[in-house]
């Protein structure tokens, strides 16, 4: 049971954590006059420096990860401390951490470099962003037993041998997905399981529509490490892979063998919707078949993400899954799509804003932090990537690396590069943040 002196003692540790980490990586902020306060807290006042965010940084006790409180206040502002002293149990603060942490944002404007330190300036900062949805998300294990089997037996590493990028890449696992068997109404309906799936219908137990082609190219990207969620039309079932080539989604419809293009990349279905209510689908190019825009507009005037793809964790029998698909659907409305979808009198699961259902994946999140005394700049990068196993940089062209979580980021005279990304089990890794430093 949590003691009622909790807030506090986690406060006080908070604090003497700060104090900890920046006597080894000092910023250079001005603390201005201990302010007069209640003799049972300690307060001070600073001032913000320009181009720069300040924050409190803290490491989880239980699991070792690092942590941070961002502060919000302008550069130049004047801001005021107070933390109340700690439990007698615990040595209090005698005055405040002189060195709260100061960030340099991600967000120049127009591109602007940034002199956050005499002789050292932010040249460019290309940050990759974690998702901000607000639903919850349910991704398969990539190192599932069924995964690892299907892999192996279909001989998929095979198939995408000397695949030239991972476009093409997706794109075979599509042809094959595709080419499997002859479209019919599945009777009886077989398992959300691409093993079965196969099995059933080579031995002519049953077959397959949209669905089982959905989830037999989910497993098989899912096999390889790669991100993809069920996607429900008007009147059709494709999917979505997450490219860390474009960071973006990409629909695919392995049903047909298709994807499509606005003839520069690879396009997603909330964009097929928008160029369909946006009179545009004159613009959109079908890369597998022979373009056929009834396709667009008889499905993708309506479509819901899955929140989950980890069917095979779940080991439900169809009928249960199917009979909770309803809510795990979630519904997009905008100004072109007013009305609610009900299902047998129930609301299904909506949203007004695109982030919830299209959020950035595998991403390597950096905080870079103002340069310490001895002109070093210190990242604090973090990651939602599922299954993830480690993050990895190239500094000044140099090859990939194995980084933690919190790295001192050496500077030499003249430009420094660095790239980070994330890496998961399945060693594949996702887009990459990019910085640039000047330094005389």
């Amino acid at each position: 049971m949590k003691s009622k002196n909790t807030p506090i003692l986690l406060t006080v540790f908070f604090a003497i954590l700060a104090v900890s980490l920046f006597l080894r990586f000092k910023s250079p902020p001005t603390v201005d006059e201990q302010a007069d306060t209640d003799p049972d807290k300690i307060s001070f006042k600073f001032t913000v420096p320009a181009n720069s965010r300040v924050g409190l940084l803290w490491e989880d006790d239980d699991t070792g990860e690092s942590k941070r409180i961002g502060l919000k206040a302008d550069p130049g502002a004047l801001i005021k401390v107070e933390i109340e002293k700690g439990d007698p149990a615990i040595p209090a603060l005698d005055e405040l951490p002189k060195n709260f942490f100061f960030e340099v944002p991600a967000d120049n404007a127009d591109g602007a470099e940034t002199e956050f330190q005499p002789g050292i300036k932010l040249v460019e900062f290309n940050n990759q962003q974690l998702s901000q949805s607000r639903f919850r998300f349910y991704w398969e294990d990539y190192s599932h037993p069924v995964l690892t089997e299907l892999r192996r037996r279909e001989k998929l590493d095979e198939l995408v041998k000397d695949s030239t990028d991972e476009l093409e890449f997706f794109t075979r696992i599509l042809k094959w997905t595709h080419q499997q068997w002859k479209e019919g109404n599945p009777d009886p309906y077989p398992p959300f399981n691409a093993l079965l799936i196969l099995d059933w219908i080579r031995q002519g137990k049953t077959t397959g529509f949209c669905a089982q082609y959905a989830q037999v190219m989910v497993q098989s990207l899912q096999s390889f490490g790669h991100s993809a969620r069920y996607v429900s039309l008007a009147n059709h079932e494709v999917l979505e892979v997450w490219s860390n080539q474009h960071a973006k989604w990409i629909v695919m419809d392995p049903t047909d063998g298709i994807y499509y293009t606005d003839g520069k990349r690879p396009l997603n279905s909330y964009e097929l919707f928008l160029a369909l209510v946006e009179n545009r689908i004159g613009e959109i190019q079908t890369v597998g078949a022979k373009h056929d825009p009834k396709r667009i507009t008889g499905s993708y005037g309506v479509f819901s993400i899955a929140t989950r793809n980890d069917h095979l964790a779940q080991n439900r029998p169809p009928s249960a899954i199917l009979k909770d698909l309803w809510k795990e659907r979630i519904h997009l409305i905008t100004p072109h799509n007013k009305d609610l979808p009900y299902h047998e009198g129930k609301l299904r699961p909506v949203t007004t804003f695109v982030s919830d259902i299209y959020f950035p994946m595998n991403s390597a999140n950096v905080k870079l932090l103002q340069p310490n005394a001895a002109g070093n700049v210190v990242l604090q990068l973090e990651t939602d990537m599922p299954g993830f196993s480690r993050y990895q940089a190239s500094v000044n062209g140099g090859p990939d690396e194995r980084i933690p979580a919190m790295y001192i980021w050496e500077l030499q005279p003249g430009r420094n590069t660095i790239e980070i990304s994330a890496q998961n089990l399945m060693g594949v890794s996702g887009p990459r943040s990019k910085i640039v430093i000047e330094k005389k």
